[in-house]
């Protein structure tokens, strides 16, 4: 499990990784982070391991392409979609791809 959150170092230094959506205005401030002005979200699908692999997939490609702002919650798919974040994001972590200081992750309890 990796611990911490969001902040202003990591999430700047992740926009810095993207320098030709930065000058775009692809990034946005929003509570001091810079945050990507898409993000991806986890709300629909069935609950099953072919939908599973496929939000980890598409967070992953997310992530490397630019988007740095996750939606997720514990209510959506029965827990499937967290987890499937969570997965996506812990091999980003693994790879060196991606830091957790420069994920913002939006999760609702339910």
């Amino acid at each position: 499990m990796y611990s911490g959150f969001a902040n202003p170092e990591g999430t700047a230094r992740f926009a810095s990784r993207f320098p030709r959506q930065t000058a775009a205005g692809f990034f946005r401030q929003a509570q001091g982070l810079t945050v990507s002005s898409l993000g991806i979200g986890t709300y629909l699908g069935n609950p099953d391991d072919a939908t599973d692999s496929s939000y980890a997939a598409s967070v992953s490609r997310a992530v490397r392409g630019g988007i740095n702002f996750i939606d997720t919650s514990l209510n959506y798919r029965n827990q499937r979609s967290e987890i499937s974040a969570g997965a996506a994001l812990h091999g980003l972590f693994d790879s060196g791809t991606a830091k957790r200081d420069e994920i913002v992750v939006a999760t609702k309890a339910g």
